[in-house]
């Protein structure tokens, strides 16, 4: 099994000859990407701390707010909803990657 951040290749020339690592000369490649989060990190946005929420790259400095927030005005419903939260307007854009709004 290959890591996240491998690269397998194969050469372009032949149906058998595959490598990990760095492909060299008339190769064929395909990089896996490192992940940003895993699936098993995905965070609730209704029980998440100010901490969890500021690990997230995309919600960074603004964990407090959210939970603020949600103290103020209750659970949340949908992850458009963080468009409300004061300094995240338009700035949410591949959240669904790391949180989530899981049902009561």
């Amino acid at each position: 099994m290959l890591e996240r951040g491998a690269a397998l290749w194969r050469r372009a020339d032949a149906e058998v000859e595959w490598g990990i690592g760095e492909p060299c000369g008339k190769m064929r490649g395909l990089v896996i990407p490192p992940p940003q989060q895993s699936l098993s990190h995905m965070i609730d946005l209704n029980t998440a701390t100010a901490q969890d929420l500021d690990a997230v790259t995309l919600l960074k400095g603004h964990g407090f707010e959210i939970v603020r927030y949600r103290e103020e005005r209750g659970r949340f419903t949908a992850l458009r909803q963080l468009d409300e939260v004061p300094g995240l307007a338009g700035k949410t854009d591949g959240v669904e990657d790391h949180v989530q709004v899981y049902g009561e």
